[in-house]
């Protein structure tokens, strides 16, 4: 019986002992492989690189390039030059945007901004084929051989202050080479938007929407905000044509009276301001 008490006890004592052994190596396992692991350099977040800006345009351009990763800015005071046909619309949305970025600006002829060593934004349409202006834009997309196109670019490398250049094939092309530089200000970081050539021009070149369905009509507020919404997206076209408006239905013989006459005014003007066709 000692004999088997003894065996029992030595068991125990061999098997407590096997546990502590297994447990001290796991520990010596984990304290190795924990000084293995290579310490990686933390960096303080003004350290860190800034983030580049980016050019997600919409609608898709047809063509856009980036010329570098670290973009480029407008500093200091802005010189907007118009070269050729003056599209009032683009220069008011021009204006606009700069005044959004908090950048002074003023309208300059093209000789004062010739003598001026300011950050310029050219808008520039009916160039001929010697014409500086518009020669040196690169076009490989063809975009001013069409109706409403345009070519944008953004760069600091001759003017260190910055430069943006929108060439049209048209009044309607410079528009909406402004509507494309506003989309690249709202992507900007640390000031900097993307430098990049975008060529482009519509395959539709009407677009946009009929005020045809029957019930109740849409409101003034309704119609000015719709034009200023989706010309941002370079809509151009709406059609009057509400089915419940009785002046332009079963009492169409009949003039408006003053009142809506001069509604429908405000809303040509309003189409106007935001390059829309009213119709």
């Amino acid at each position: 019986m000692d004999n088997a008490y003894t065996k029992i006890k030595r068991d125990q004592k061999e098997s407590i002992l096997n546990k502590k052994e297994k447990k001290l190596n796991l520990l010596l396992s984990l304290s190795m492989s924990v000084s293995l692991i290579p310490v990686m350099p933390v960096l303080a977040e003004e350290d860190a690189a800034p983030a580049a800006p980016t050019a997600d345009i919409f609608p898709v351009p047809q063509s856009i390039v980036t010329d570098s990763a670290e973009g480029m800015s407008l500093t200091g005071p802005v010189d907007v030059v118009v070269h050729g046909t003056r599209n009032e619309a683009a220069v008011t949305k021009t204006g606009e945007l700069l005044d959004a970025q908090g950048i002074t600006w003023s309208e300059k002829t093209e000789a004062e901004a010739a003598e001026s060593e300011n950050a310029k934004v050219i808008l520039a349409v009916d160039c001929g084929e010697d014409c500086q202006t518009c020669t040196y834009t690169p076009d490989a997309e063809g975009a001013l051989d069409h109706q409403q196109g345009y070519v944008l670019q953004t760069s600091d490398d001759e003017n260190t202050k910055g430069e943006v250049r929108i060439v049209g094939t048209d009044k309607d092309g410079v528009y909406y080479g402004v509507m494309t530089l506003r989309q690249l200000f709202q992507q900007a970081e640390g000031g900097r938007i993307a430098e990049v050539t975008v060529s482009d021009y519509p395959d539709v070149l009407y677009r946009g929407y009929v005020e045809g369905f029957y019930g109740t009509p849409w409101t003034f507020q309704d119609r000015t905000s719709l034009f200023e919404d989706t010309s941002l997206y370079k809509m151009n076209t709406y059609v009057y044509a509400p089915k419940d408006d009785p002046y332009h239905r079963s009492s169409w013989r009949e003039l408006y009276p003053e009142d809506k006459a001069e509604e429908i005014r405000q809303l040509v003007k309003t189409a106007d301001d935001n390059n829309m066709i009213f119709c």
